[in-house]
């Protein structure tokens, strides 16, 4: 069993999933699968998917129904216990995925996990942000004391599945 699931819901983003899932492809830590939620895309995004010859990706097609409710159905047909989430037309650095299991193993009660983020511009302007969060510690379903702050990215945090909410968490 692979040791993250990585949820990427798509929606009409042929031009740049390749990339996303090339941003996940090449990452230092390779022990994933892939888990694209084709979200009734129109523009072939899921024939592109498909065409990569990789035996960890794989796509589950549902009527368009929203990102979060993709998002949804990605987290059930996962394998694992930690869940990454990809926007189909975002990228990650190389070692992402490395850094999100080292925070996971260095604060195991942790309920999710996120990394600053940089943003890359058309005119290509870079700015990389970071923001201060905190990340508490669950105690019996209870939110407790600050274990960590430090930088996070505003898109979806990665979580372990055990510990998102029993209703649909998006």
């Amino acid at each position: 069993m692979p040791e993250v699931s990585v949820v990427i819901p798509l929606y009409n983003k042929a031009p740049y999933i390749a990339r996303a899932l090339a941003s996940v492809i090449t990452q230092t830590c390779q022990d994933f699968e892939v888990i694209v939620i084709d979200d009734g895309s129109t523009d072939g995004g899921a024939e592109i998917v498909r065409r990569l010859d990789d035996t960890r990706i794989r796509v589950i097609r549902q009527e368009n129904r929203g990102v979060s409710a993709a998002r949804n159905r990605g987290i059930e047909s996962a394998r694992t216990d930690f869940i990454a989430f990809l926007d189909a037309d975002d990228e990650w650095t190389p070692t992402h995925l490395e850094a999100l299991l080292r925070l996971r193993d260095r604060y195991p009660h942790a309920g999710a996990y996120g990394t600053a983020y940089l943003i890359k511009r058309a005119d290509l302007a870079i700015r990389f942000h970071q923001s201060t969060r905190t990340v508490y510690r669950r105690n019996h379903g209870k939110v407790c004391s600050p274990i960590i702050s430090g930088p996070h990215s505003p898109a979806p945090l990665r979580s372990r599945r055990r510990q998102l909410p029993s209703r649909k968490p998006f």
